[in-house]
C-alpha cells in the first residue's frame, strides 16, 4: 500500500482511482528505497508522465544492482574498492544507513584521488601532486547483510605523467555513516603494473574529521628512504594519531594516547568500590593503558568515571582497534554473561537443597551431561527484562535444563585422573600455567621478603618430610642432580594473605610445593607447606604446616585438600599475572606507541601490527567487566578486590629480557645453556612440553624476525639514524613503561641485534605465550575441582566439625572448601569464553592478505616461516604420539597442543593466535564425551528474516528454539535393514541441530554452521542417508552435512542443496543421501526403499496433481504452454497453446497447476505481474538470494506493460525517434534530456535527493547506459559490411550462417501453399564480387555462404506486417576472400506478392556512396532485423531455455540424486526452471517485453513453435553434427575433433570445438566409470525411465521421431549427455552473454523495422537522400522499444555474482568417487587451456574474424569470468 501526498493534483488523483494498485517485491531493500520515493513512483506511474517511467526503471536497476558507467578514456587506471558497510542495523543506526542510499544519488559520494610518489608539487610543500577526483560507484549494488560482508566496488581514475606512479591515496567519505575500507587494488598503472592499497580501515564521514584520509601504497619505506612527495603526508599521519591529549575521545576519533589504570574503581558508588590507580607511582607501578578522556569521578577526581555496563562495547578505543563483525558477534556473549552479576540473588535461589553448594562430584558432573533443573517461573520472572535469546546465551537453557557446558577435557577420558598426583604435577609442565615452575636451587627455599616487616619466612620443610620419597637419593644429591623442582607461590601472595583472609570471603595460604623428577621424567609432589602471617603481626613471621603424600584415609582427604589450595593459588597467579599482567597489560603500551611513532609503511609496523588485532579492545571491555571493582575476576579469583593491586606489586618484579622464552627457562632454572643442543639450549626437564615446544616456536619467530629485519636494516648505524624507530623505543620505554622506564636493563636499541631480539620478544608474548596460558583455561579448568579458583575455609583442624566431615563425606567437605556453586557457574562461562577460538582467528604465520607488502624478499621470508611452523606441527604431533613422553598426554589423556600452531573456530585447546585477542566464540557446545558419538556439522542458510514479509515466523524460530529440538536428524543405515520398517535401512536415535539462534541471520541470507551429535551403535553401521525433521516456523536452506569419526568409515558426507519447510508441510520427513554414487540396481539395501520413495515424491501424488502447487512442494511436472496468453483481458492478449498438437507442437513446461481462464478453460491464468516472481516452481529450482537480487530489477522494468499504450503515444510524440546517432550515443555518455514542465512537476511533489535516487540525474539528465563494446573502441565501425559480415561468424548469432550449396538459392516451402520462392539473386548481381572466380567456381571452392531468414519469415510475413512492423524475408551472400574474412554480395528482401502465391523480390548489392550506399545500410539493417528476432526466439529462447526445462523435469523425476547422471547433469540445471518461469511471466508471455521489443510481436512464440516443429532436431545440437549440416564444417579424421571447418577463421566454431571435445571428454571419462558394458546401460531402470520420459512425455510432441536415441549403448548415453550438457552451458553462452556488448547499440542490431525500404519518389526517398541518419532511425526500432529491449538485455547479458562457471562445482565433494573426482580436475585443466588458446588466437593479427573493425576481441566462449557485463564466460547452466 503507497500513500498519496495531500496535494495530489484531481487529475492524477482520479487516474489512481481508476487505475488497479500493485504493490511491488516486498524484498525490504525494495520497501526502503520506495519508501522514500512513493510519491513520485505514483505520479510517473500513472500520469501522462510515462516518459520518465520507461526512463526509471534503468536507473531503478541501477540503484538495486549498482552498475553505474563512465564515458572512458584512453589514460584511465581502474580499481577495485573493498569494504565493509556499516552494518544497517548496528547500533540502531538505521537512519543514516537510509540516508546513504537515498544520497548516493550522482554517484559522488565516496571519492578518493591518486597521490603521487614521484612528482611533488611545489604550491603545496612540495607533497605529492594530487589527482583528480574519482568516485566509488555502485555503492548501493550489494545490499549490507545484518552482520556486514565484504563488498567489491569499482572506481576509475583519471591519471596523466603528472602523476606518474601514485604512492598513497586520499579519500573522502560523504555518506552519513562509516564504513571499513579493507583494500584498494589499482590495475594497469603505467610504469607500475598492479599497485596494492592494504587499508584496513573504518573511514567516517568527512565531517568527523579535520583532514581526509590517507592510504598508502604496500610498498614498505624507512623514514629516510620515503619518496620525498610522501614525506610531509607520512608525518602529518602520525600527528593525527597522537591526538593533542584534550578531551573525551569519540569513536570517530584516531587518537592513540597513554593513560594509567585509573578508572577500575566506581568510588561515587561507594568505598566498597573504590580501588587505587595503578601506573605513575611507585608505589603502585603499571603499563599504561588507552586513553578514553572520559571525565573524573565526582568522590575522586584522580579516579576516572566508567561509562554504565550495558554500554561496555562502546568504550573508546580507536575505532580499528575494535572487535571485527566476526568477532563482535561472538564476544557479545561475553557482555551478555555478566548480567549475571545483577540477578545473583535469583541464580543462588536456584541450588537447593543447600543454596550455594556443590553436594556432590555427581553434581559438579551436571554442569556438563545434563544441567541444572530450573525451578518453576525462574525463566519467566528473569524474562520480563532480559530477552529470550539472551535467555538461552546467558543460561544454556532448552527450557528444562539450565547451564550446560561442553565436557573439559580433562575428564573427558578419566573423570577420576585430575585427581592423581601425576595429573597435579604434569600440569605444572603441560597445563594451563606452566611458566611458574623452577628448579630449587637451595633447601630448605628460602624468601625475598624483607624480614623488618614479614619477619622469618624462610620455609620449614624439612629432610625428614621429603627423604623417603626421593628414589634412594639425598637431598643434597637430588639437588645436584636438578632433580628437585618448586611451584613458589609464598612470598608472591604472603603480603597480601592477611587482607584477603580479613576483608574478603576467601580463606587463603601461601603455598610452597616441592616436586621430584622421576626416572621415567615425570614428576610427583613431595610435600606442600602452606603458611598464613603470625596472628600477632606481619613482623613475627609465619605460621606454617607441612603435608605429604597420603592415600588412605583422613590424610589422603587432607592431601587432596592440600593440593587445591596450591591449585587455588596458582589459578590467582595464573589469570593475573600469567595472562592478563604478563600479556595483556603488558603488550597495549606497545600497541599505542607503534600506532603513535611508526608509520604505516614503516617496516616494523608492518612486522608487529599484524600481533595487536583486538588487544587494545579486549583490554577496555575487560576493565569494564572482568578486573573492575566487582568484576567477574574479582568475583571469581581470591584475591578478590586486592586482585590488580596485587598484579601492580608484581610488576614491579617484571624484566622485559626476561620475557624472552629462553631467557625465563635460564632464569627458573628449567634450562641451561648448551651449546650441543639445539639453539644452544637444554631443558633440565627434557619432556617438559610447554618448554620444548615454546622453544621451537620461539626460535621460527626469531628466525623470521631476523630475516625480516635483516632485509631493511643492513647495518647498526641503519638503526641507530632511523628515528621513527629511535623515537618510538623512547616512547614506549618512558611513556608506555613509564614507571619503569630507568631500568638498566632496557635494551639501548642500538643495534640490529637488539631490534631483533625486542620485536621477537613482542611477537612471543602476543602470541605463543598468551596461547600457551590462554587457551587451554577451559580444557584443564573448566572443571573446577581441578583448578578451584577460590578457598573458602581453611584446612580442618581435628576435633572440628569440618574435620569430622572431611572423615565422613569427604568430597563435600572439599567442595565446600573449594570455590561455590555461584562462583563456579560464573567463573567457567568466563574461562569458557576465553578458551574459544574465534571464527575470524588470523593464527602465527598467516595474514588477512597477502598484499601486506610489496617487498619479495619479505614475502619470502614469511612464507618459510610458515612452513616451519608447519614442520613444528608435525613435530608436536609425533612427539604426542610417543608414549615415553609422559608428560605430554598424561592419566587424564589431554595432549599437550596449546602450542600447536594453527587452531579452530570453538574450544580446540590448540592454535596460536597473532596476538591477545583472547575470547570469543560462542557458536558451539561440545557434548559429552562418547565412545558411541557422531560429531557432524550441518552448514545451512536460515530463511532471510525481512524476506517475503516472513518476520513474524522468523521471530517464532527464534522463541520456539528454547526447546533446543526443533530440528531433528536420524541417521539410516546403508547396510543394515529394519524388517519391521519394509526392510529399509535402520534408523538411528533423533539427533538435534544445536544453537540454531547463535549467529543472526542476515538481511542477504548467510551459511550458518551448526553441530550435531548423534548416539550411534552397531545397528546402525555405515550412515547412507539421514531423515531431517524442521518443526521451526519457517523454512531453511540446507547445504551439507558432514560426519566425522564414523565407525568403520571415517568422514562421510552429505552434499544436500536444498530447502527444508516446517515439517507440516510434508507427508513424510526428507530424507538425504550421502555423496556416495550408485547406479540403481547397486544400491545398498537398506537406501532401496527410501531412493524410490523420494523419486515417487518428486512426481507428486494425485493429490498433489489435482491442485495448483505450492511454494513448498517439491513435485515435477509437465505441462504446455497454455500461460502465455490471457484471455480474461481480451481478445489481443489470447494466445495459441504451444504443445500437445502436431500445428503448434513446443517441448513441455514444468506445471504449476493455477487455475483456467473464464474464457478459455484451457489456458492457464496468469499470475498477477507484480508476482512474477513467485510463480510456482520447486523451490529448490529459486534462484539464489545473490541472482534473487538482481532478477528484482528485472521484473521492475516490467512493470512499463501496465501503461496503457494510448497514453505511451501520446507521451512519446515526437520522440518516438532518436533524431540522430549522437541522440543514441547521448544514452551512453551524457543520458537523454528531460523536458523541463515533467522536471518542474517532479520536483514540487518529491525531495530533491529522491530524484537523483531515481534518475541518476543532476536535474537536466538521465538515462546512462554502459558503453557497448562494439562501439567502445570505434564508433562507426559496425556500418562497415566487414563488421556486418564478420558478426555472423563471431557475433551474437553465429549459429545461422550456411555455406551456399547451390545457385541461385532454393526455398523448401511448399509451392502448392507458397508458390515460386525461390531467389531472385542472379549471377550479374554478384558476378564481379567473386575475385575473379565464377559462381560455380566458389561454390565448388567453400567460398559463398548464406544467411537465409526466407523461409522461416515468409509463411508469417503477412500478419507481421499487419502489425505496426513492416519487415521483409532475406537472404544474404556473403563470399569467402583471401584473407578469412566474408563480404557481403548481395542482399535479398522479400514479401508476399499481393496478387497472389509467390513472393516479390528485390535485391540490393553493396554501394559506398550516395543514395545508393544507405540504401545498402538500410539493407542491411533488415537483415540485422530478422537476425534479431531468430536469434532471440530461435536461437537463444528454444534451442536453450525451451528444450532444456523438460530434460530438468524427467532428470528430477526419474535418475535418484544417488544416480551417476543425475549428478552429471544436476550443475547444468540450476536456475532454468526459475528464469523460464518469470521469462513466462514478464517476456514472452502477450504483451510482455519479447513481444514489444522483438519483430514477430505477437506472433513470437507462436513462430518459436513452428521452428521447433521444422528445424530442431536433438543429435543435431551436438556440435560438430550442427556444423556439418550447416556446411560449415566436414567431416575429417586428421583434423581436430575429427571435423575440418572451411573457414577457417570462425570464431565461435573454431573456441566451440574446443570447449565441445572438453565435455564430451569429461563425459566419456565419467559415464565410461560406472558403465563399463552396453548391457549396463540397457538394464539400468532409472536410467530408461528417464530417457523414455524425456522424449515421450518432456519432448511428447517429437516421441515418434527417428532420430531419437535409443539409448542402448554407452556411446549413445556419452552422446547425449554432452549434447545436454554444450547446449545448457557452452551454447548458451555463446548465444545470450554477447547480447549487449553487441546489440546494445541498437543501430548495430536494431530489433523491429517500422517502415518499408524507401522507393524513388517518395517523401521517405527523399529524406534518406537528405537527412540519411534520421532516415534510418525512423526504419528501425523506435526509442521505447530501444529503451525497454536494451534494459532488458543489459541484465541478459550480466554475470550474477554467484555464477558457477563451466568445470567449476558449488561442493568440492560432490561425490565420494576419487577417480570421477580427478576426472572433472583434468576437465577444469582443459578448460583453463582453452582459455589460453583463445586469448591467444585474439591476439593473433592473422585470424581477422577474431577481433574485426569494431576491434573487439571474441571471448564469448572464454569459460570464466567475473560478475557482470564482460561478455565471456561459460555458466554451467542456462541461468540467465
Amino acid at each position: 500500500m503507497f500513500f498519496l501526498p495531500i496535494n495530489t493534483p484531481k487529475p492524477l488523483l482520479h487516474s489512481l482511482q481508476t487505475k488497479p494498485t500493485f504493490n511491488l517485491i516486498s524484498f525490504s531493500y525494495i520497501y526502503q528505497l520506495l519508501f522514500q520515493t512513493q510519491h513520485i513512483f505514483f505520479a510517473l506511474v500513472f500520469g501522462k508522465q510515462a516518459y520518465i517511467l520507461l526512463k526509471m526503471l534503468h536507473n531503478l536497476l541501477d540503484a538495486i544492482t549498482g552498475h553505474h558507467h563512465n564515458g572512458g578514456s584512453t589514460k584511465q587506471i581502474t580499481g577495485t574498492v573493498v569494504l565493509m558497510k556499516k552494518n544497517v542495523l548496528d547500533f540502531n543506526d538505521f537512519n543514516a544507513s537510509v540516508l546513504d542510499r537515498v544520497h548516493e544519488l550522482v554517484g559522488q559520494r565516496v571519492s578518493l584521488q591518486l597521490i603521487s610518489a614521484v612528482n611533488a608539487d611545489s604550491e603545496n610543500g612540495l607533497k605529492g601532486k594530487l589527482g583528480k577526483p574519482a568516485y566509488l560507484e555502485d555503492w548501493i549494488s550489494t545490499i549490507t547483510p545484518l552482520t556486514a560482508g565484504d563488498s567489491a566496488y569499482k572506481v576509475t581514475f583519471d591519471w596523466d605523467d603528472e602523476i606518474g606512479v601514485p604512492g598513497a591515496i586520499l579519500i573522502k567519505n560523504n555518506h552519513h555513516s562509516q564504513f571499513y575500507l579493507k583494500t584498494i587494488t589499482l590495475e594497469n598503472v603505467p610504469g607500475e603494473g598492479t599497485a596494492h592499497f592494504v587499508c584496513n580501515s573504518w573511514v567516517y564521514p568527512a565531517e568527523k574529521y579535520t583532514k581526509d584520509r590517507i592510504f598508502f601504497v604496500n610498498k614498505t619505506y624507512l623514514l629516510s628512504d620515503t619518496p620525498l612527495p610522501l614525506q610531509q603526508y607520512r608525518q602529518e599521519e602520525l600527528v593525527h594519531l597522537r591526538g593533542d591529549g584534550k578531551g573525551e575521545l569519540q569513536e570517530h576519533d584516531r587518537v592513540y594516547d597513554y593513560a594509567y589504570y585509573n578508572d577500575l574503581g566506581n568510588p561515587d558508588k561507594g568505598s566498597d568500590y573504590a580501588r587505587q590507580t595503578l601506573g605513575g607511582t611507585s608505589e603502585y607501578p603499571y603499563p599504561r593503558r588507552g586513553r578514553t578522556g572520559r571525565a573524573p569521578t565526582e568522590s575522586d577526581p584522580s579516579s576516572e568515571s566508567r561509562i554504565p555496563l550495558l554500554m561496555s562495547l562502546d568504550i573508546y578505543v580507536p575505532r580499528d582497534e575494535r572487535f571485527g563483525h566476526l568477532k563482535m558477534s561472538d564476544f557479545l556473549a561475553y557482555a551478555l554473561k555478566s548480567i549475571a552479576q545483577f540477578i545473583r540473588p535469583e541464580i543462588e535461589a536456584l541450588f537447593d537443597p543447600t543454596p550455594n553448594e556443590f553436594d556432590s562430584f555427581e553434581d559438579v558432573l551436571k554442569l556438563y551431561e545434563g544441567g541444572i533443573e530450573v525451578p518453576e517461573g525462574f525463566l519467566k520472572d528473569i524474562g520480563d527484562n532480559i530477552p529470550l535469546e539472551m535467555i538461552k546465551e546467558i543460561f544454556r537453557t532448552d527450557g528444562a535444563q539450565f547451564l550446560k557446558f561442553p565436557t573439559p577435557q580433562v575428564i573427558k577420558e578419566n573423570r577420576l585422573a585430575w585427581r592423581t598426583d601425576e595429573e597435579f604435577a604434569r600440569e605444572m609442565l603441560a597445563g594451563v600455567n606452566p611458566v611458574n615452575i623452577s628448579l630449587l636451587q637451595a633447601f630448605p627455599p628460602v624468601s625475598t621478603l624483607d624480614e623488618n616487616v614479614y619477619g622469618d619466612q624462610s620455609s620449614t620443610i624439612t629432610e625428614e618430610h621429603i627423604k623417603n620419597y626421593l628414589d634412594g637419593l639425598t637431598v643434597e644429591e637430588a639437588l645436584k642432580r636438578n632433580k628437585l623442582f618448586i611451584l613458589d607461590h609464598h612470598d608472591a601472595l604472603m603480603p597480601y594473605v592477611r587482607r584477603i583472609n580479613s576483608n574478603t570471603s576467601s580463606k587463603i595460604y601461601a603455598s610452597r610445593t616441592l616436586l621430584f623428577l622421576k626416572s621415567d621424567g615425570t614428576l610427583k609432589p613431595l610435600v606442600i607447606e602452606l603458611s598464613l602471617p603470625h596472628p600477632d603481626g606481619d613482623e613475627h613471621g609465619r605460621i606454617s604446616s607441612v603435608f605429604t603424600p597420603a592415600e588412605e584415609g583422613v590424610e589422603s582427604s587432607i592431601w587432596q585438600l592440600a593440593k587445591a589450595y596450591v591449585a587455588v593459588n596458582d589459578s590467582g597467579v595464573h589469570q593475573l599475572i600469567s595472562h592478563w599482567l604478563n600479556t595483556h597489560a603488558v603488550c597495549e603500551p606497545v600497541v599505542i606507541a607503534t600506532n603513535r611513532q611508526l608509520s604505516v609503511v614503516h617496516p616494523i609496523y608492518k612486522l608487529l601490527h599484524p600481533h595487536f588485532r583486538d588487544t587494545m579492545n579486549i583490554n577496555a571491555l575487560a576493565r569494564q567487566i572482568l578486573i573492575n571493582a566487582g568484576g567477574i575476576l574479582e568475583t571469581t579469583v581470591f584475591p578478590g578486590r586486592y586482585a590488580m593491586e596485587m598484579s601492580s606489586i608484581v610488576y614491579k618484579k617484571w624484566v622485559f629480557p626476561e620475557q624472552a622464552l629462553p631467557a625465563d627457562l635460564i632464569k627458573r632454572g628449567m634450562a641451561v645453556k648448551d651449546e650441543n643442543a639445539p639453539h644452544g639450549l637444554r631443558l633440565v626437564i627434557e619432556d617438559y612440553p610447554y618448554g620444548a615446544d615454546g622453544l621451537k616456536i620461539w626460535f621460527a619467530i626469531r628466525n623470521w624476525v631476523e630475516d625480516y629485519c635483516s632485509f631493511y636494516y643492513k647495518s647498526d648505524n641503519i638503526v641507530q639514524k632511523d628515528t621513527e624507530l629511535q623515537s618510538w623505543w623512547k616512547e614506549l620505554v618512558e611513556e608506555g613503561h613509564g614507571d619503569k622506564k630507568d631500568e638498566p636493563w632496557w635494551p639501548k636499541m642500538q643495534t640490529r641485534e637488539e631490534l631483533i631480539e625486542a620485536c621477537t620478544i613482542i611477537i612471543w608474548t602476543s602470541s605463543a605465550l598468551h596461547a600457551a596460558v590462554n587457551f587451554g583455561q577451559y580444557p584443564y579448568a573448566g572443571y573446577l575441582p581441578c583448578r578451584p579458583t577460590v578457598s573458602r575455609r581453611f584446612m580442618p583442624e581435628k576435633g572440628t566439625p569440618e574435620y569430622d566431615e572431611l572423615e565422613s563425606n569427604p568430597d563435600k567437605a572439599f567442595l565446600k572448601t573449594i570455590t561455590a556453586q555461584f562462583q563456579t557457574v560464573l567463573g567457567i562461562a568466563l574461562i569458557e569464553i576465553l578458551s574459544r577460538h574465534s571464527t575470524d582467528e588470523v593464527y602465527l604465520g598467516q595474514r588477512d592478505t597477502p598484499n601486506w607488502t610489496a617487498d619479495a624478499e619479505a614475502l619470502q621470508a614469511f612464507n618459510r616461516f610458515g612452513k616451519k611452523l608447519a614442520e613444528i606441527e608435525e613435530k608436536i604431533t609425533n612427539m604426542n604420539n610417543d608414549e615415553n613422553l609422559k608428560n605430554r598426554v598424561g592419566k587424564v589423556e589431554v595432549p599437550y597442543t596449546l602450542l600447536y600452531p594453527t587452531g579452530e573456530s570453538g574450544i580446540a585447546g590448540k592454535g596460536i593466535p597473532n596476538t591477545t585477542s583472547s575470547s570469543q566464540s560462542t557458536t558451539t557446545i561440545d557434548p559429552p564425551s562418547d565412545a558411541n558419538n557422531i560429531k557432524g556439522t550441518m552448514v545451512l542458510m536460515k530463511k532471510n528474516l525481512l524476506e517475503l514479509n516472513d518476520l513474524g515466523s522468523s521471530f517464532i524460530d527464534r522463541v520456539h528454539e528454547l526447546l533446543g529440538k526443533a530440528v531433528s536428524l536420524r541417521l539410516v543405515s546403508a547396510v543394515n535393514t529394519d524388517p519391521a520398517n519394509g526392510n529399509r535401512g535402520k534408523v538411528g536415535k533423533a539427533a538435534y541441530l544445536e544453537n540454531w539462534i547463535t549467529k543472526v541471520t542476515p538481511l542477504t541470507a548467510a551459511e550458518c554452521a551448526f553441530k550435531v551429535n548423534f548416539d550411534w551403535d552397531e545397528k546402525i553401521g555405515v550412515p547412507g542417508a539421514f531423515i531431517i525433521r524442521n518443526e521451526h516456523g519457517s523454512e531453511f536452506y540446507l547445504k551439507s552435512l558432514t560426519l566425522e569419526n564414523v565407525p568403520g568409515k571415517g568422514r562421510v558426507h552429505f552434499d544436500c542443496n536444498s530447502w527444508v519447510y516446517p515439517a507440516d508441510k510434508y507427508k513424510k520427513d526428507r530424507v538425504f543421501f550421502t555423496n556416495k554414487t550408485y547406479l540403481s540396481s547397486e544400491t545398498p539395501v537398506g537406501l532401496k526403499k527410501f531412493r524410490e520413495e523420494e523419486l515417487v515424491t518428486l512426481r507428486g501424488d494425485d493429490d498433489v496433481k489435482k491442485g495448483e502447487l505450492q511454494e513448498w512442494d517439491r513435485v515435477y511436472d509437465y505441462a504446455y504452454y497454455n500461460d502465455l496468453g490471457s484471455p480474461d483481458k481480451g481478445e489481443k492478449y489470447a494466445r495459441p497453446i504451444l504443445g500437445g498438437s502436431a500445428k503448434f507442437p513446443y517441448p513441455r513446461r514444468g506445471r504449476t497447476g493455477r487455475a483456467a481462464n473464464l474464457k478459455d478453460p484451457k489456458s492457464e491464468r496468469p499470475l498477477p505481474l507484480v508476482k512474477g516472481l513467485f510463480v510456482y516452481v520447486p523451490r529448490d529450482e529459486k534462484f539464489g538470494h545473490l541472482k534473487m537480487s538482481d532478477l528484482i530489477a528485472y521484473a521492475l522494468k516490467s512493470i512499463s506493460q501496465i501503461l496503457k499504450p494510448d497514453e505511451l503515444a501520446t507521451l512519446l510524440g515526437h520522440q518516438k525517434s532518436f533524431d540522430s546517432l549522437e541522440d543514441v550515443l547521448k544514452l551512453y555518455e551524457g543520458g537523454v534530456e528531460l523536458p523541463e514542465d515533467l522536471l518542474k512537476f517532479v520536483r514540487s511533489t518529491t525531495p530533491a535527493e529522491t530524484v537523483k535516487e531515481l534518475f541518476r540525474t543532476d536535474g537536466e539528465r538521465l538515462l546512462k547506459f554502459p558503453v557497448p563494446q562494439v562501439i567502445k573502441e570505434d564508433k562507426s565501425s559496425w556500418r562497415t559490411d566487414e563488421e556486418f559480415a564478420r558478426e555472423m561468424l563471431a557475433g551474437l548469432n553465429p549459429v545461422s550462417i550456411c555455406r551456399l550449396q547451390e545457385f541461385p538459392p532454393a526455398s523448401k516451402l511448399d509451392p502448392h501453399v507458397y508458390g515460386d520462392q525461390t531467389s531472385k539473386i542472379t549471377k550479374e548481381h554478384i558476378a564481379d564480387k567473386l575475385d575473379g572466380l565464377s559462381i560455380e567456381e566458389a561454390i565448388n571452392k567453400n567460398k559463398l555462404f548464406i544467411l537465409d531468414h526466407h523461409d522461416s519469415l515468409m509463411p508469417y510475413l503477412e500478419r507481421i506486417n499487419s502489425t505496426s512492423v513492416k519487415g521483409y524475408a532475406s537472404r544474404t551472400l556473403l563470399f569467402l576472400k583471401n584473407d578469412g574474412t566474408l563480404k557481403p554480395v548481395a542482399i535479398e528482401l522479400s514479401l508476399p506478392n499481393p496478387e497472389g502465391v509467390g513472393c516479390t523480390s528485390e535485391v540490393y548489392t553493396p554501394a559506398s556512396q550516395g543514395v545508393e550506399s544507405h540504401i545498402w545500410q538500410l539493407a542491411k539493417a533488415y537483415v540485422a532485423i530478422n537476425d534479431s528476432g531468430y536469434h532471440q526466439l530461435v536461437s537463444h529462447w528454444l534451442r536453450t531455455h525451451a528444450v532444456i526445462e523438460p530434460v530438468i523435469i524427467a532428470t528430477n523425476r526419474q535418475l535418484s540424486v544417488l544416480h551417476p547422471i543425475y549428478k552429471l547433469l544436476h550443475p547444468h540445471f540450476r536456475d532454468t526452471m526459475n528464469v523460464n518461469a518469470v521469462a513466462r511471466q514478464i517476456l514472452i508471455n502477450a504483451g510482455g517485453v519479447l513481444e514489444n521489443t522483438v519483430f514477430p510481436a505477437k506472433y513470437s512464440m507462436e513462430w518459436s513453435s513452428v521452428m521447433y516443429k521444422n528445424s530442431w532436431v536433438f543429435p543435431e545440437q551436438a556440435l560438430p553434427k550442427d556444423l556439418i549440416k550447416r556446411g560449415m564444417a566436414v567431416e575429417d579424421s586428421s583434423a581436430s575433433h575429427g571435423v575440418r571447418l572451411l573457414v577457417e577463421d570462425y570464431p565461435y566454431a573454431a573456441d566451440g570445438l574446443e570447449i565441445w571435445s572438453a565435455i564430451r571428454t569429461w563425459v566419456e571419462e565419467y559415464c565410461s566409470f560406472y558403465f563399463k558394458t552396453d548391457e549396463m546401460v540397457q538394464n539400468d531402470s532409472e536410467l530408461q525411465s528417464w530417457w523414455k520420459e524425456l522424449r515421450e512425455e518432456g519432448h511428447g510432441d517429437k516421441k515418434d521421431e527417428p532420430w531419437w536415441p535409443e539409448m542402448q549403448t554407452v556411446e549413445e548415453l556419452i552422446e547425449s549427455c554432452t549434447i545436454i550438457i554444450w547446449t545448457a552451458s557452452a551454447y548458451h553462452a555463446a548465444i545470450n552473454f554477447g547480447q549487449y556488448p553487441y546489440g546494445g547499440y541498437p543501430a548495430n542490431r536494431p530489433s523491429i523495422s517500422r517502415r518499408f525500404m524507401p522507393k524513388i519518389g517518395t517523401p521517405e526517398y527523399e529524406q534518406l537522400k537528405k537527412n540519411p541518419e534520421k532516415a534510418f532511425l525512423e526504419t528501425v526500432t523506435p526509442q521505447l522499444q530501444t529503451l525497454l529491449g536494451m534494459a532488458s538485455i543489459e541484465i541478459l547479458s550480466r554475470h550474477s555474482a554467484d555464477e558457477i562457471y563451466l568445470g567449476q562445482r558449488e561442493s568440492q565433494e560432490w561425490t565420494a568417487d576419487t577417480k570421477v573426482l580427478e576426472a572433472s580436475e583434468n576437465f577444469r585443466s582443459k578448460l583453463q587451456a582453452v582459455g589460453e588458446r583463445v586469448t591467444k588466437m585474439n591476439k593473433d593479427d592473422k585470424l581477422k574474424n577474431r577481433t574485426g573493425p569494431a576491434k573487439m576481441p571474441y571471448t564469448l566462449l572464454y569459460p570464466t569470468s567475473e560478475p557482470g557485463l564482460t561478455g565471456k564466460g561459460i555458466p554451467n547452466s542456462v541461468s540467465i
